[in-house]
C-alpha cells in the first residue's frame, strides 16, 4: 500500500507545481495598471480677454489610469449645476522614426456628463444646440506633442517647469470640409486637461468631430 501512495503524491506535487507556473506566467503576462483617483472642480472658462478666442475650456482630471503603453484621463467639471466631461487615452511610447510626429489619441464618451459637455461646448461656440448628438463612444484623432516636434525638428528642448504637455490635434475623415484643428493642454501636477481653439472657424467641424447621432 505504501508503495501505491507514494507516486501518486509525487504525481499531485508536480501537478500542482505546473499550475503554479502557468498561473505566474499569466500574471506575469498582464500589463502592470496604475489608478490614481482625484476631486473634481468647477469648469474654467478662458475668455478673449484672456488670449484666446473666448471658448477655450478646462476640465477637471478626476482619475489616471496608466499602463506600459498609453495613459487615460477621466475628465469631470462642474458647469451650470451639472457634470460635464470624457476621457481621453494618449499613447504613451512616443514613435522611434525621426520623420514620423503624428500619433493618435482615442475620446470616449462618459455618458450623460459627456453629452452635458458637448451641450456646453455648443453654447460657447455660439451654435444651435442640437439634442439629437451625442458625445461619441469612440473617436480617434490625429496629434502631434508639440514639445517632441520641437526638439526632434529643431534640437529645442522643452522647459517643462509649468507641468503642461502641450498638443496639437487633427480632425480629419477624407472631407475638406470637416478638417478642424484643436489644441490640448495636459497638466498631471494640477490634475486638469484644456482644450484651447486653434481658429474659431473650425468650431462646427470640432462640435461634428466630436459628436453622433
Amino acid at each position: 500500500m505504501l508503495k501505491i501512495c507514494i507516486p501518486v503524491i509525487i504525481l499531485f506535487a508536480m501537478g500542482c507545481s505546473g499550475n503554479d507556473s502557468s498561473k505566474n506566467k499569466k500574471t506575469a503576462d498582464k500589463p502592470e495598471v496604475q489608478v490614481a483617483v482625484f476631486p473634481a472642480k468647477e469648469l474654467f472658462i478662458d475668455t478673449a480677454d484672456g488670449g484666446g478666442w473666448g471658448a477655450d475650456v478646462r476640465l477637471s482630471i478626476v482619475k489616471i489610469t496608466a499602463t506600459d503603453t498609453s495613459t487615460s484621463y477621466f475628465l469631470n467639471s462642474s458647469s451650470g449645476g451639472k457634470n460635464i466631461g470624457f476621457q481621453v487615452t494618449i499613447p504613451a511610447a512616443v514613435p522611434d522614426d525621426k520623420k514620423a510626429n503624428t500619433q493618435t489619441l482615442v475620446f470616449n464618451s462618459s455618458g450623460a456628463i459627456s453629452d452635458n459637455f458637448i451641450s456646453v461646448l455648443s453654447k460657447l461656440y455660439k451654435e444651435k444646440p442640437d439634442t439629437s448628438l451625442h458625445f461619441a463612444s469612440f473617436k480617434k484623432a490625429s496629434f502631434i506633442d508639440l514639445d517632441e516636434f520641437a526638439k526632434k525638428e529643431f534640437g529645442k528642448v522643452a522647459d517643462n517647469s509649468n507641468g503642461i504637455k502641450a498638443l496639437k490635434l487633427f480632425f480629419e475623415n477624407g472631407n475638406d470640409n470637416d478638417y478642424a484643428e484643436i489644441f490640448i493642454n495636459i497638466n498631471e501636477q494640477e490634475k486638469w486637461i484644456a482644450l484651447l481653439e486653434k481658429d474659431e472657424s473650425y468650431r462646427k467641424q470640432v462640435l461634428k468631430a466630436l459628436t453622433s447621432k
